[in-house]
């Protein structure tokens, strides 16, 4: 199962509002404080993220298949959200179009 999470942006400049996230080397702002969800990105030179990430722009998901997703779909950068979270996410090429899959937390659900 798919659930929306956000759509970002990259961008030549650094973001109005966007915090620097160290492990990932690149600038992001904060999707939750957009009313349609929307994250504007700068990728950093010395970052680790693929150059895919800062030359497209991505949708994101929340998923509840993640292992089943990084199998069998060609996998760009995966990591541990940096939010301290312990949530496994994963940039995927999706026939041309890049996308973010973030492990869905059960544990926040009634």
């Amino acid at each position: 199962m798919y659930t929306y999470c956000h759509y970002c942006f990259t961008s030549k400049t650094i973001p109005e509002g966007a915090e620097f996230v160290e492990s990932l080397g690149c600038y992001v702002t904060d999707f939750e404080k957009h009313p349609l969800k929307f994250e504007f990105i700068y990728i950093d030179e010395s970052s680790v993220l693929p150059n895919e990430l800062r030359d497209n722009p991505h949708i994101a998901y929340y998923v509840d298949n993640f292992d089943e997703m990084i199998e069998k779909e060609k996998v760009l950068y995966q990591f541990i959200a940096p939010d301290g979270s312990d949530v496994r996410v994963a940039f995927l090429m999706i026939d041309g179009v890049v996308v973010e899959i973030k492990e869905k937390d059960f544990s926040k659900t009634s």
